[in-house]
């Protein structure tokens, strides 16, 4: 931010599956409170976000090469 002047973008890979609940449930907060642009997180388990963080995210799938937004 103090190099470019603009909000970060985060990229996290499937950090979901090495946390316990509440860590998952405080980093999601964390990437949803502001003060990063955007924030994209992989995972292969969809179940391990919480439902109350899904409403603040955009889902997207990728299968077969292809990329879809999903519309849960």
């Amino acid at each position: 931010r103090s190099v470019v002047g603009e909000e970060p973008v985060l990229l996290l890979d499937d950090p979901l599956s090495e946390l316990d609940g509440r860590r998952r449930e405080r980093l999601l907060e964390l990437c949803t409170s502001g003060g990063v642009r955007q924030v994209l997180v992989t995972t292969a388990e969809l179940e391990l976000v919480p439902e109350g963080v899904r409403g603040a995210m955009s889902e997207f799938r990728v299968a077969g090469g292809a990329v879809s937004e999903s519309s849960t």
